[in-house]
């Protein structure tokens, strides 16, 4: 029973950020800001980090429903290297001052984020999630024992700073989701962050809190 209703959360999960992703994507092109940024003056959902997210449920959407071995699972590891793609280039990008072309690079950012100095450019945190749950999805029910439980702990630092940002934004603490000078983490990004790494910690129930969830002892 338990382990009928991961099964449900990953799936649920993994379409509710998809569909947010897609929506995010279709706002930037057809410049909806309802669907991008929230009211008040919120950050916007940048079209890279839009662009992960989706990668990102798609791969995980794969590990969990496709059998090991099969093509379907190369397919998800390349996804996960591009979601880490994604969050280490933004966040060298950062780190060292540097313009690789990669903000724009999707999809042009549109006049909201003319006063950034960075447009298109996703939050420090987000760059800093895609990392961790990139590698997180390159280790989910890996053929190595090892490899496949640290799927568990990589996803831990994701879901804090997911966690923290969502808890600003309810309390309006701007400093749990904005580095200034950098871009700051969208409501909508903190969340689909916060809902994506739960859906991985479920994802597997060989490991982690998946395994205690759906054991029949009483843990």
């Amino acid at each position: 029973f338990c382990q009928a209703i991961l099964n449900q959360l990953v799936r649920v999960a993994a379409l509710l950020v998809g569909c947010l992703s897609v929506a995010a994507i279709g706002a930037n092109l057809v410049e909806i800001p309802l669907l991008a940024q929230l009211p008040s003056g919120l950050s916007s959902v940048k079209v890279n980090t839009a662009c992960g997210l989706l990668a990102a449920v798609m791969a995980l959407w794969i590990l969990h429903t496709c059998a090991p071995g099969s093509l379907w699972m190369r397919v998800a590891r390349v996804l996960a290297l591009i979601v880490v793609a994604f969050g280490a280039l933004t966040l060298a990008q950062d780190l060292f001052g540097i313009e690789l072309g990669i903000d724009q690079l999707i999809l042009p950012d549109n006049a909201r984020a003319a006063h950034s100095p960075h447009p298109g450019r996703m939050s420090p945190g987000a760059a800093f999630n895609f990392v961790f749950i990139g590698l997180a999805l390159l280790s989910l029910k890996a053929r190595s024992a090892r490899l496949a439980a640290c799927a568990h702990w990589l996803i831990v630092p994701a879901l804090l700073v997911a966690t923290l940002a969502t808890i600003g934004y309810a309390y309006g603490v701007s400093a749990l989701y904005s580095v200034k000078p950098y871009t700051a983490m969208a409501a909508h990004t903190a969340v689909s962050f916060v809902v994506l790494s739960l859906a991985l910690l479920a994802a597997d129930s060989d490991y982690g809190f998946a395994s205690i969830a759906s054991s029949d002892t009483a843990g």
